[in-house]
């Protein structure tokens, strides 16, 4: 590391120091009350206002796994030099940005849909039921919470990103990394998938509890299976979507793509679906949800040989070779754009980190209103998912650029609704309000990627 280097990696790390402090200084009250119509249709109208993010075409977001902000991007980290030092020097860096909750799958759900986490959805939904299932009491909140018995599948009508787009008209691709493998044979490419591989299945207007074992939460670091887990594709525990098998088949997609012949590994190529959306922007998706296996994200150490290895080098290691590989196949694609025509922007975060501190007026579900984040899998206890940060590249960003703003999954939420003009939906929605009843949750204080990651967007000349 060059001496210029190591002082800008200080100085960045000072700046967020400060603004911590600064945040755990400032009392943060509820904001005007506002009525669910109206914080509902509330949107970006002018891209150009402040706090709004330009309106661009393609977005791509890329989760990786289980790391805190200080062990990926702190001083002397040198395993993933692409995604420290590299990819930041190119786009923004937004150190604090929080997670949710603990395990996974409750911080995909609030990335997509805006809910809050719940006891089933901490626990990476292992048993499959539909949330407010049975119950008479189910309803959709004032701050737009699926209220009623507790589960980690979502009815009809709790919208998400997803179904959001397909309302919009707007199209949307959601690709798993070796979804498509066969599992317990190493290296080995299966047959591509014949259904919706969710936590369970949808069939006539009911839920049914069949894990599938390529999607089983439960086979965690164990290497010769295909390390495709459903605890990280949120899409398929919406109901809008893993109801309609064939919707869901064409839109929930393996990352992959088969070579001339499939028994040959050498001829697999790992994100080759992606690699063929890309090469022309019509058939780029607006917005695309990227989820690499739990060797490439970051979750499970894949190169020691030992199941269960906790080798932290080893994992930030193969996230960089991730990125190295998909990160500049993107940016290449015309579905990009440039600084002069600005069309894309590609996200990258993590779910998790590995503390449970929260920004942002983070609000807990009803459920856990007197309890909050439960400190799941060895996580200690706490209000939100912990500090994990995020990098930010689209030619609308000027190359270096780093915010001290406080954001977390819900501003990423939001963010993407502002960029295709859609309305907010759950905790993504504005600020609260006084609740309808005292079983009916507040909402918190979110707010989009603004002017301190975004350059002015230029004119066309």
């Amino acid at each position: 590391m060059t001496v210029r280097s190591a002082r800008r990696d200080r100085d960045r790390f000072r700046a967020v120091a400060l603004a911590a402090a600064v945040a755990m200084a400032a009392a943060t009250g509820l904001l005007p009350a506002a009525t669910p119509a109206a914080q509902a249709a509330r949107t970006c109208a002018e891209p150009s206002a402040a706090q709004c993010p330009p309106r661009l075409s393609h977005v791509w977001t890329i989760v990786l796994e289980n790391s805190g902000l200080y062990t990926t991007f702190g001083l002397g980290q040198v395993s993933s030099p692409y995604l420290a030092r590299t990819l930041p020097g190119q786009g923004a860096f937004l150190p604090n940005y929080y997670g949710i909750g603990h395990s996974s799958l409750d911080n995909y759900i609030a990335m997509t849909s805006g809910q809050a986490p719940n006891s089933e959805t901490q626990t990476d939904c292992t048993d499959p039921t539909e949330l407010g299932q049975g119950d008479p009491t189910y309803h959709i909140d004032g701050a737009g919470q699926a209220i009623g018995k507790v589960g980690c599948t979502y009815q009809k009508d709790v919208p998400n990103i997803a179904s959001q787009l397909r309302r919009a008209h707007l199209s949307w691709k959601s690709y798993n990394e070796t979804m498509d493998a066969h599992p317990g044979v190493t290296g080995t490419p299966g047959v591509q998938r014949t259904h919706c591989q969710g936590p369970d299945t949808y069939q006539g207007g009911a839920w049914f509890s069949t894990p599938d074992p390529y999607a089983d939460p439960r086979t965690a670091n164990q290497p010769d299976r295909d390390e495709y887990r459903a605890k990280h594709n949120p899409f398929v525990y919406y109901e809008n979507i893993a109801g309609d098998l064939d919707y869901c088949d064409a839109h929930d997609v393996p990352l992959g793509a088969f070579g001339a012949d499939p028994t040959h590994p050498d001829t697999y190529d790992t994100v080759g679906a992606l690699r063929l959306d890309l090469r022309k922007e019509k058939t780029t998706p607006a917005y695309s949800f990227i989820t690499p296996n739990q060797c490439s994200d970051g979750h499970d150490d894949c190169t020691s040989g030992t199941p269960g290895s906790e080798d932290q080098a080893a994992k930030l290691a193969q996230m960089d070779a991730f990125l190295r590989k998909v990160v500049p196949m993107i940016t290449a694609s015309p579905a990009y754009g440039d600084p002069a025509h600005p069309k894309g922007l590609i996200v990258i975060t993590f779910d998790e980190g590995t503390d449970s501190t929260a920004c942002c007026d983070e609000q807990p579900s009803p459920e856990l209103a007197h309890e909050g984040n439960g400190g799941m899998n060895g996580r200690p206890f706490g209000p939100g998912g912990g500090i994990i940060g995020a990098v930010l590249l689209s030619p609308a960003i000027r190359p270096g650029t780093t915010s001290t703003a406080f954001y977390n999954h819900y501003s990423y939420l939001r963010t993407m609704e502002d960029v295709f003009g859609l309305p907010h939906i759950g905790y993504a929605a504005d600020s609260a309000y006084p609740p309808p009843s005292p079983t009916d949750s507040p909402g918190g204080t979110p707010k989009p990627f603004g002017p301190d990651v975004f350059a002015p967007t230029p004119t066309a000349g």
